[in-house]
This record gives C-alpha cells, sequence and structure tokens, in this order.
C-alpha cells in the first residue's frame, strides 16, 4: 500500500546492476526496466522516482555529445528535459517531481565562457570563441582599462562587483552577434570577429540580452593590443630579452624596457632600464642573486605594452673539476627466459673536467641481482686498453621472473652503474603487424589514413 521503501530498494538494485554491468546495449535495458517499473505504479507518486532516473539516464548519455566525434545523443538532453516537465505536471508533491526540478535547472541553465589570445596586433581584426548553452543573442562590448584597474579587477571575486566594474569603465565600442541555438540544450562554440582596436589593454564583455535582467549572464576576457612581442633566452652571463615586431617577426632597436623586480623574492621592488640593440636584444647581467620580475614595461616610439611574471635565477656557479666514471652497458637482448645465459660488455670511461678517455686498468665487480634484490651471482674484471670488459651469466631456471639488474662498481667506489633486463616466460609470437609508409603530405584538421597489416612469419595474413 506504501511502496516508497520498496522502490528506493529496487532502483537502488538497478544502479548497481546498469553500473556493473558488461552487456551489449545496457542503457537500453536500465531504461526498459526502468519504463516497466514506472507502469507497474501507475497513477501513484513512487512512479515519479523512477522516471526521474529516466530523466537522469538521458542527461548523462546527453554529456557524451560531441559534434565531431559522438552525435549519437545530440538530443538526449531535450528528452531528459520533457521527463521532467511530465513528472511536475503529473506528481507535483512528489519527491520525484522536486529531483526533477533540480535537474531541470540544471538542464536550462545558461553557460556562456570567451577565449582570447593574450597578445593581439593593433588595429587588426582577430577572432574571440565564444562557448555557450541556452543562449540565442549576445551582447558584446569592448572597454579600455589600464595597468591597475587589471589588478583591481582580478581581485574582486563577487560575480555582481565584476561586472559592475567593468561597466564602470571607458566603453570603446560595441556590437550584437547572433548564436545558433538548436534547442538541444548542448554546449557549442562559434567564432565571433572581434572590431579593430588601437594599442592597450581591454576588456571584452559579453551578456545576453536579459529583459528581467534578475540574473544576467555574462563572461569577459581581458587582451592587449600591441604590435611589440617580447621573448627571453638565457645564456652564461646574460638573461636576454628580445623584442620583435609581432606581425613579422622583424628586430626592433633602441626599445626601452623597465624591468620591475624585486631581489631574491622578497625585497623591496626595484626596477632596471635597458635598451635594446641592433637585434632587438637587451642583457640583464646575471650574478648570486634571484630575481622575481613582475612586469616588464616595453615602450617604443608612441607605443607601449606590459608583459611579466617571470623569474631570473642566479647565476650558475662553477663546479670544481672532479674524477668522475660511468658504464655503458650492452646485452645481446633485453628480455630473456630462465635459465637462457646473458652475454654482456660493459665499457668504462673516465671523465676528468672536460677530457674523457677509457678508463683502463680499472678493477670491477658484476653482479646480477633478481627481482628481490637478491644476489644471484658475481664476476671480477679488469678493464683492458679500451675500457672494456666481457662476460656472462647464467639465469636460474626456477626463479623469480620480471626486472633483474646487472651492477657494476669498482674498488675505488667512483664506478657504481646498473642496467635493468627482463626475465619472462614468453613465446616467441607467430605473426607481425606493420604499417604501410605515409607517402603524402599532411597539414591541420586533415584526416590521415594509416594502413596496417598483420602477416604470419610465413606470409600469410592473419584475420580476426
Amino acid at each position: 500500500a506504501q511502496p516508497e521503501a520498496l522502490v528506493a530498494v529496487d532502483l537502488e538494485r538497478l544502479r548497481y546492476l546498469y553500473a556493473n554491468a558488461i552487456v551489449a546495449e545496457k542503457d537500453l535495458h536500465y531504461l526498459d526496466n526502468l519504463k516497466n517499473a514506472a507502469e507497474r505504479y501507475k497513477n501513484k507518486d513512487v512512479s515519479a522516482m523512477y522516471q526521474y532516473e529516466t530523466a537522469h539516464v538521458y542527461q548523462k548519455l546527453g554529456n557524451t555529445f560531441n559534434p565531431k566525434t559522438n552525435e549519437t545523443n545530440q538530443w538526449k538532453l531535450k528528452e531528459a528535459l520533457k521527463v521532467c516537465d511530465d513528472v511536475i505536471a503529473a506528481y507535483p508533491e512528489s519527491r520525484g517531481a522536486k529531483k526533477c526540478s533540480v535537474l531541470k535547472k540544471q538542464l536550462l541553465k545558461e553557460q556562456l565562457e570567451l577565449t582570447v589570445e593574450r597578445y593581439l596586433p593593433n588595429n587588426c581584426l582577430a577572432k574571440v570563441l565564444v562557448r555557450y548553452r541556452n543562449l540565442s543573442t549576445l551582447n558584446f562590448t569592448a572597454y579600455k582599462i589600464n595597468e591597475k584597474g587589471l589588478k583591481k579587477l582580478s581581485e574582486l571575486y563577487e560575480s555582481d562587483k565584476r561586472l559592475a566594474y567593468i561597466k564602470k569603465l571607458p566603453k570603446i565600442t560595441d556590437w550584437n552577434t547572433p548564436l545558433i541555438n538548436k534547442g538541444d540544450y548542448q554546449s557549442h562554440t562559434i567564432e565571433v570577429l572581434l572590431p579593430a582596436l588601437k594599442n592597450g589593454n581591454y576588456v571584452i564583455l559579453a551578456t545576453k540580452e536579459d529583459e528581467d535582467n534578475t540574473e544576467p549572464s555574462y563572461a569577459y576576457s581581458t587582451v592587449q593590443m600591441t604590435n611589440l612581442s617580447l621573448s627571453q633566452r638565457r645564456t652564461d652571463k646574460n638573461q636576454l630579452f628580445q623584442v620583435v615586431d609581432r606581425n613579422n617577426g622583424n628586430p626592433i632597436r633602441n626599445t626601452k624596457l623597465t624591468v620591475s623586480y624585486r631581489k631574491n623574492y622578497r625585497e623591496n621592488t626595484a626596477t632596471k632600464t635597458l635598451t635594446t640593440d641592433s637585434n632587438g636584444f637587451a642583457a640583464f647581467p646575471l650574478n648570486n642573486t634571484n630575481y622575481r620580475v613582475s612586469s616588464i614595461r616595453v615602450t617604443h616610439g608612441d607605443e607601449s605594452a606590459l608583459f611579466g611574471n617571470t623569474y631570473i635565477n642566479s647565476k650558475p656557479r662553477k663546479q670544481p673539476n672532479r674524477k668522475t666514471f660511468q658504464t655503458f652497458f650492452f646485452l645481446d637482448r633485453s628480455i630473456y627466459r630462465p635459465g637462457q645465459v646473458v652475454y654482456f660488455k660493459g665499457i668504462v670511461v673516465k671523465r676528468d673536467g672536460k677530457l674523457t678517455q677509457p678508463a683502463t686498468n680499472e678493477s670491477v665487480t658484476a653482479v646480477l641481482r633478481n627481482t628481490n634484490n637478491e644476489k644471484i651471482s658475481e664476476l671480477d674484471f679488469e678493464t683492458n686498453a679500451y675500457g672494456s670488459f666481457a662476460g656472462e651469466f647464467v639465469l636460474p631456471s626456477g626463479g623469480l621472473n620480471g626486472q633483474y639488474r646487472l651492477e657494476v662498481s669498482g674498488t675505488s667506489n667512483l664506478i657504481n652503474d646498473s642496467h635493468y633486463f627482463s626475465v619472462e616466460e614468453y613465446k616467441r609470437p607467430k605473426f607481425q603487424t606493420s604499417f604501410e609508409a605515409i607517402t603524402e603530405s599532411y597539414k591541420l584538421n586533415d584526416s590521415v589514413t594509416v594502413i596496417g597489416k598483420a602477416n604470419s612469419y610465413a606470409g600469410s595474413n592473419i584475420t580476426n
């Protein structure tokens, strides 16, 4: 007479089966079971729980939609919304209707994201990538902002305060863009044209047309318009900054760089002014101090740009010349069976400053260890005139399989190297796979066809 507890247990059972079953088309089986169970309790409020679970499955399937790889479930979110509406209409006071109301809000929730390149050339048309859901039209506005404004905007965490702050900035231009709303409640992307803007920093704001304006959907992104581009690299003595033209890559000479930094990451901020040479380079000398660069102001003529957030580490210290040894190993194969013979060779080289030469007449010990780091066997050698030694180990027939290790150590304690190899019970392969050579040229977004074949070593084709 009151089947709420039974329905709760039955749904738990069905969810467990759905999560752990490995059968073909288990989504269809699950939905059929939910439909039949809802029919058993037709005209009772508990039927809404099965229907909510159906809508939840549609939502999960709809979330797998991808316009490039999986278009099958594009309309499942719409089906989920219809189920929710039917439940809310038929059983408005039921627990299932309350859960459907929450799910419906999720399905109808608007989504809006903007992606703009961080730096763009002056007075050139560019594109803004818009990811949206459940929107039909957007209003775009470009606001001018300075460095202090950018810092203050980054410190605002409440959504309404950020929007209010942006709208108080100087407006440069605005425009409207219609979006393609297919009514599938899925996320989609579109590229929107960004008008040509002068040198400076801007906030690109996108808002929807909202009559009641109770909870405005908006997104914003910042962009700096500049023809200047800054790159950096490091030498033994300097941190080199290069300024080039963003449009053609030509170096820009006589450009002023104002570097704001803190020594050792904790002292007060200081500045250093640099000027680029004929190749667009400006050198920041290295010493024994670490620098945290907060900003680099680049100025050339009437144009300026701001870059920053980088580190300049201290000058590398000269290491005293030390004599070191290194052993290079050569094995006859990389994988062995138990009981096989491991033939190995080692070449020991000695480095003294910048001089590298064979380590001759060095006494070395080679040790074979199994996967549990237990010593299996040991051999002593003396390197020849070429710094090499060679020997063999017999692997135990009944030992453990896995990663074995060949260790080499010297009496001077300066030689200490190791090499790993596998010991496994394996069978020789009966066939080989190969790919035909790619002879065409491809560009981005092309489809590439790769043909592979499986042939037995006797020459016949391998099927299935």
